[in-house]
């Protein structure tokens, strides 16, 4: 994934409303340099906002929407 990608939530793991999961993003910045670093990291702009949908994800919990 890419800065530019619209992405949604790959699965139901956390307690969330149906609206946050049917949402849809931008990727905005992607974390990815250093050696510490074990997962790239994405900031996501939701196409609205929630106080349970989070703004940073990891690639595990991101798909591609089509």
């Amino acid at each position: 994934m890419k800065v530019g990608d619209l992405v949604r939530l790959k699965r139901h793991g956390r307690f969330m409303i149906k609206n946050d999961w049917e949402a849809t993003g931008l990727i905005v910045q992607v974390l990815d340099g250093g050696s510490h670093r074990k997962n790239v990291s994405y900031e996501v702009f939701w196409s609205f906002d929630s106080l349970s949908l989070p703004k940073w994800h990891t690639a595990q919990t991101l798909e591609i929407a089509k």
